[in-house]
């Protein structure tokens, strides 16, 4: 988020609300809520009125020759707004080469996720190879469950 048209007043608004917002969260009583509430329409209107203001000076300072960078600093700021910021544009392949070309990039990842999701699971692979206990293995006892939480009661 591009903040370079905030100034003292914004930070000081939104210090203000910060505190109303921990003091209500804190006290959770009407008064508290009214404050921060306020602190809230307060700070969007400070942010509103400096937005308003930088964008003025700016569009002025633009009427003139030598402020012509800042005309490029607002077209590139617009441009990377609207572009969607989750893009991925460029990947490496399999070999470690770069693929730039969308499609190619879409291709790879549907290679990297048709193996990642069709791998064997290692822990399938273990639970066949374990022995089965072909004799009967007895229930534990009331009497023994008893016995061993009196040995953790003594040792505490």
């Amino acid at each position: 988020m591009e903040t370079w048209w905030w100034n003292v007043e914004v930070q000081d608004s939104i210090k203000r609300k910060t505190l109303a917002k921990k003091n209500w969260d804190y006290l959770r009583d009407e008064e508290s809520k009214m404050i921060y509430k306020e602190a809230r329409r307060e700070t969007k209107r400070a942010v509103a009125k400096a937005k308003e203001n930088a964008y003025e000076e700016l569009y002025e300072r633009l009427n003139t020759k030598e402020e012509e960078k800042d005309l490029y600093r607002l077209a590139k700021q617009r441009d990377r707004a609207a572009k969607d910021v989750q893009q991925v544009r460029t990947i490496k392949n399999v070999n470690g080469n770069v693929l730039t070309d969308q499609v190619s990039v879409l291709k790879r990842w549907k290679e990297y996720f048709e193996r990642l999701m069709n791998e064997e699971n290692e822990r399938e692979q273990r639970a066949e190879e374990v022995d089965v206990v072909d004799h009967h293995i007895p229930q534990i006892s009331e009497y023994e469950v008893r016995e061993a939480l009196m040995v953790l009661m003594i040792h505490r």
